[in-house]
């Protein structure tokens, strides 16, 4: 579905990435989880091509159309709630404006022309398009998805700088739901939802069958939407398959494991230590004493 390859990144002196690689497949519903500034955001930037990494490549199968969710979308103030989800959808976007051209064309022309014969045709293609991709359905679907997300009717029909950013950043959400992805891409989704919106917006994830990966602080809606928690480093992802709480006890008992076995080595390194030491000065055991010297460099490094 999409992969990064040997992805290298970096701001400034700050390396994000370092030889990255992950690959996202098709049925995934991940929550990606890093500390702030190991670079999730900046990843979601190089999966759409707003940022190009220094080094490696993002390839992105035949079919796949990706639908990016941002923290701070970007919008015209003085257009309106509806028509701002409308025209940000890419396929409602053309058909407006081929029909736009269609129109004008026909002002051109007289009926009786062979211009116009041609310009009819234009028209029965661009309903057929509008057909294909659902585009009279799309104002529909898209007061649902807004009324989802907390926006009454009324509300629907007035400016966005009426609005809070709060309530921008819901519109934002609404747009990249509405958009025909088959990937979504969700930064901090959540961030100025209610209970209502965020239950709302947990179902609809289920029910919709896309593929996504969320990065989300809240943990209800993560247990609610996801199935795999990928943790990020610098050069891959680990995927656990679980819930939360699953995740931290998987992390805690690899941690014991982990402090375990250093315990484990520093008592053996201690004891050929010792043994290196006590030997050390005996001509019958040089031998063995650079032998064993040679091997404990060696486990060090």
């Amino acid at each position: 579905m999409l992969q990064f390859i040997d992805i290298k990144h970096q701001y400034g002196s700050n390396v994000l990435f370092n030889g990255f690689s992950w690959h996202i497949k098709p049925g995934s519903r991940v929550c990606l989880v890093g500390p702030n500034g190991s670079g999730k955001s900046t990843l979601f930037r190089i999966a759409e091509g707003k940022f190009i990494p220094d080094e490696g490549s993002v390839a992105k199968s035949k079919n796949t159309e990706i639908s990016v969710f941002q923290q701070i979308p970007e919008f015209n103030p003085e257009a309106l709630v509806i028509d701002t989800a409308l025209e940000k959808h890419k396929h409602y976007r053309e058909y407006s404006e081929r029909l736009k051209e269609i129109n004008r064309k026909f002002d051109l022309v007289s009926h009786d022309s062979k211009e116009f014969t041609t310009i009819l045709d234009e028209q029965s293609a661009l309903e057929e398009y509008a057909f294909t991709y659902g585009v009279h359905e799309l104002e529909s679907k898209a007061r649902k998805v807004l009324g989802g997300l907390g926006f009454s009717n009324v509300q629907m029909e007035m400016k966005v700088r009426e609005f809070s950013p709060g309530y921008q950043h819901r519109l934002g959400l609404a747009i990249t739901l509405l958009n025909p992805g088959n990937l979504l891409l969700l930064d901090e989704p959540t961030n100025h939802l209610d209970n209502t919106s965020k239950e709302w917006l947990a179902d609809y994830l289920n029910s919709t069958g896309q593929s996504f990966v969320l990065v989300t602080h809240d943990p209800e809606f993560l247990d609610a939407t996801c199935d795999t928690i990928a943790e990020l480093s610098s050069s891959e992802v680990i995927e656990f398959r679980g819930t939360l709480e699953e995740y931290f006890e998987h992390k805690n008992e690899l941690q014991e494991k982990l402090r375990a076995q250093y315990r484990k080595e520093e008592t053996y390194l201690k004891k050929r230590m010792e043994w290196i030491e006590r030997f050390r000065a005996k001509a019958t055991k040089a031998k063995q004493v650079q032998s064993a010297i040679k091997k404990l460099e060696k486990r060090i490094r």
